[in-house]
Order: C-alpha cells, then sequence, then structure tokens
C-alpha cells in the first residue's frame, strides 16, 4: 500500500530518511581528510595562472568538463588551497544525492522502508570513496544529482498522474547539459535521458505535444561535446588537454563487452556486500551476482507491469553509464591484470545509483506481503549488520598522504630559497620536474605549485624566479598570466 507523504502515515515515515543520511555519512566520513592528488594539481594551477575562460573549456582525456571546471572554480576562489573544504563539498554534495535517492525510490515503490535500505546500500557504497576522495572525480557527483533531480520530478509525475510542464522541460533540459559537461558518463547519459523519460512517463503526463520527452539531445549534445572541442582547440588556438586518439580507443573494440561486463559485475557485488570483499571473491562470483540480479529484474518485469518501464527506464541509462566508460577506457585497462579493476572505484558512482534502483524496484512486490512492523525491524537488523561489516572489514582509506608530504616539502624549499636572499633581493630556484603529477608540460614542476601557494611573484620584498631549462615550457609561457612572468632561461 502506497504511503503519500502528505499523509499522517507518510509523514511519520519522514524520520527513515535521517538512517540512509547518518549511515552514509558515518561511513564516507573520512574523506573529509583527504588531500589532493594528480589531477587536482594541474587544475589548480590553471585556475590560477590561465583565463577562467579557457580554464572552464579546458577538456581532460576526452571529457567535456565545463560544469565539473565551474565547481573547481568557484572552490579555489572561496577557499584557495584548503583541501578539506573541498571534500566537505564532495560529501555534502553525496549526502544530497543520498537524499534524492530516498526520494525517488519512496515516489516509484510507494514504501518509505524500501526507500531507506536502497539509499543506504547505495550511499553507504565503499566504491564512493573514488569520486569523493578525489576532486577531479567530482563531475561523477554532479552527474548523480543532476540525473535524480529529473528523475524525482519525473517519478512524481507519473504516480501522480500530473503533466509535465514546459516549465520542467527547460529545467530538466539545462540539468542534462549539466550532466553531459561534467564527465565523460554525463553525456551518455543525457542522450539516453529521452528514452529513459519515454519509458518512466506514461502518455498522459508527458509534456503537451511531446512524443519523445528530451528528444533534442540527442542532437544537442553531441553538437554541444564538439562545439566545446573545437572551441578550445580552435577558438582558443590550444592543442587538446591529453586528447584520446579515437583510433586507439576502436582498435581495442573487441575488449568492450567483456570490459563492460566486469564493470557492471564488481559494481553489483560491491553494492550487495559493502566492504565486505576478500581476496578469494574473484570474477565468477562477481558475473554470479550480476547474472542473479539481472534474472531478478527480469522476472519482476515480466510478472509485475507496473514496474516494468521503470526498470527498463534503470537499464537504459545503466547500459550508457557503464557502456560510455567501457567504450571510452578498455583500451587502456582491459589489457592489464583484472585485479586492477577494483582500484577503479570512481567509475561506480552512477552505476551503482541505477543498480540500486533495479534491485529496490524488483523486491517492491516482495516487501509488500511483509507487514510494515516486519519490514522495519528487517531493516534496523541489516542496518546493525551493514555497521559491523564496516567495523570489521573496511578498508584503509587513501588520503593522499603522500602528495600532501611532497607538497609539504617542495614548499619548504621555496621558503628555504627566499629566506636565503635578503629583502629587496632576487631569488633564483631550479625548477625541477614534480613526481606530484607526470605530464609535466601541464604541471611546469616547482613554479607550479609556486604559483598555486602564492597570490604574487614577490614575496617579503624578494622577486622571485624560476630557472627553466625546458624549452617547451619557455615558449608556452607566454599562454599563462603569471608563469610567463616567472620563467627565467638559464
Amino acid at each position: 500500500m502506497r504511503e503519500r507523504l502528505g499523509t499522517p502515515a507518510g509523514r511519520g515515515q519522514w524520520f527513515l530518511l535521517l538512517l540512509p543520511l547518518a549511515l552514509s555519512a558515518f561511513t564516507l566520513r573520512t574523506v573529509t581528510a583527504n588531500y589532493f592528488d594528480l589531477d587536482d594539481f594541474p587544475n589548480l594551477f590553471q585556475i590560477v595562472d590561465d583565463h577562467p575562460f579557457a580554464y572552464l573549456l579546458t577538456p581532460y582525456l576526452g571529457h567535456a568538463l565545463v560544469a565539473r571546471n565551474a565547481v573547481f572554480y568557484l572552490m579555489f576562489q572561496l577557499f584557495a588551497t584548503d583541501a578539506a573544504a573541498y571534500f566537505w563539498s564532495a560529501l555534502l554534495t553525496h549526502l544530497l544525492n543520498v537524499c534524492l535517492a530516498f526520494l525517488v525510490v519512496r515516489e516509484l515503490t510507494g514504501n518509505p522502508r524500501l526507500a531507506a535500505f536502497g539509499a543506504t546500500l547505495w550511499g553507504t557504497s565503499p566504491l564512493h570513496e573514488g569520486s569523493l576522495g578525489w576532486y577531479s572525480a567530482y563531475g561523477h557527483l554532479l552527474v548523480a544529482t543532476s540525473l535524480l533531480i529529473i528523475l524525482l520530478q519525473a517519478a512524481r509525475a507519473r504516480t501522480r498522474g500530473q503533466r509535465v510542464t514546459h516549465r520542467q522541460v527547460v529545467w530538466w533540459y539545462g540539468l542534462a547539459l549539466v550532466a553531459a559537461t561534467s564527465f565523460g558518463n554525463g553525456l551518455a547519459v543525457a542522450v539516453a535521458l529521452p528514452f529513459a523519460l519515454l519509458c518512466l512517463l506514461p502518455p498522459g503526463v508527458r509534456p503537451a505535444g511531446t512524443r519523445l520527452p528530451l528528444g533534442s539531445l540527442l542532437a544537442v549534445v553531441p553538437a554541444l561535446y564538439f562545439g566545446l572541442m573545437a572551441l578550445y582547440i580552435h577558438g582558443l588556438g590550444r592543442p587538446p588537454f591529453l586528447a584520446v586518439d579515437p583510433g586507439f580507443v576502436l582498435a581495442s573494440w573487441q575488449a568492450i563487452p567483456m570490459f563492460g561486463v566486469r564493470l557492471l559485475s564488481l559494481g553489483v557485488i560491491r553494492l550487495l556486500l559493502g566492504p565486505y570483499f576478500p581476496a578469494w571473491m574473484g570474477p565468477p562470483l562477481w558475473y554470479l551476482a550480476a547474472a542473479l540480479v539481472i534474472a531478478g529484474c527480469v522476472w519482476a518485469a515480466r510478472r509485475v507491469g507496473e514496474i516494468r518501464r521503470p526498470l527498463i527506464a534503470c537499464a537504459l541509462l545503466l547500459f550508457a553509464s557503464y557502456g560510455s566508460i567501457a567504450i571510452a577506457r578498455a583500451a587502456v585497462y582491459a589489457p592489464m591484470p583484472i585485479e586492477v579493476l577494483p582500484t577503479l572505484s570512481r567509475y561506480h558512482y552512477v552505476g551503482q545509483l541505477l543498480l540500486m534502483f533495479a534491485i529496490c524496484l524488483t523486491l517492491r512486490r516482495a516487501v509488500e506481503a511483509i507487514s510494515p512492523a516486519a519490514q522495519t525491524a528487517a531493516l534496523g537488523a541489516w542496518c546493525v549488520a551493514t555497521l559491523s561489516l564496516y567495523a570489521c572489514c573496511a578498508a584503509d582509506v587513501d588520503h593522499h598522504d603522500a602528495a600532501r608530504a611532497e607538497v609539504e616539502r617542495e614548499l619548504a624549499a621555496i621558503r628555504a630559497a627566499i629566506a636565503a636572499q635578503p629583502p629587496g633581493g632576487v631569488v633564483r630556484i631550479d625548477n625541477p620536474n614534480s613526481p606530484l603529477y607526470p605530464f609535466w608540460n601541464h604541471f611546469p614542476g616547482r613554479a607550479a605549485l609556486f604559483v598555486i601557494f602564492y597570490p604574487d611573484n614577490t614575496v617579503d620584498g624578494r622577486r622571485v624566479y624560476f630557472v627553466e631549462t625546458d624549452q617547451f615550457r619557455l615558449r608556452h609561457a607566454p599562454q599563462g598570466r603569471r608563469t610567463a612572468t616567472l620563467f627565467t632561461p638559464q
């Protein structure tokens, strides 16, 4: 029986939302102690050394990242290099997504206890540390937020029989474009969204005069992507920032299906078992878990007509999210040992969300046969078991302490070089490559850290220069606003 939130019984279930929020915050709280790592550093460097418009347009490894870059830029303006603030924003965004996920399941199933179960199952997934604990992957959270808001409003229109307004369509369109410019899988999700909405929305609630909701996204999203790339390359005269060669990607096309299956299977088993992931739990068990979940969804869709279309919508979006990752990354990761796959946790944030929706829709009819009191007791027991698993099995979180120590060493060397010169003097500092980021032409060594952490080229009355021997850096320094005034040839 559906419990409306507006009824007295429904209002009494709002406290169940606190359960997934509390458990998600508890299990992922340690990410707030993380530090910047790898791709974070060239992002910070470009924010302070390049024109804001150029930074916003900067692609990376084939991703169009305007929305993600805008958030990164805003965070730097507000908090500079205070890493804790960045990761607090990631955790709070995740908690917002947990709340939205609860509401989506609550709307689709009419069962707040099942919504609490699903939101907790997804919100506490240990794989989320890869997206929350590395700020360069914050785009995954933005994709999920945009998608969740659209799905929540679409689910409400479906369950309440209210026609979607043109104002909502405009809002959804904007959110779809945010997702498309937040991370690579957001492009695929935005393209799949019209078909997912076609499945989710009955004809009577679709926007008036619309056959395929948001159908123009099928043309607008690719045009936007290639337009942004062209504007960066030709409009700004910049080479692509670590561009992906399509020929290299397609050369390993045979590996794409298996890599996608592995991603999906790992996402399923880590969603279901949380932190419990012993070494003996190899790929055969991943595939078995995925096969069981898929079989359950197919069985439920055949038996329960009203969940068939929402399940198909989830399947379309799931295929788009994991499929786009498999296409873009199979050539890189498929030749590597399969043990590498669990370390790529950032690829599962959106995929596991959609898997959770499918699982909850599948369980809907079974849960209805259980009394509310028994459901509450089962939910409580499951939460205790989940906390116990985290207490005994949770892996140590990589807070990127090595990167923090390296930054401190480099800044100490800069401070020592500055202090060694008298006030009013000129400081010349060698500019070695930095181990913080492997592509040194995009992160020019010690000078890049100086630009990030020092707002001016004169420190304590001493003018600072960096001695640069790399001719590529010397030629391209004029693109920057500060490196052009920092570098001096040997």
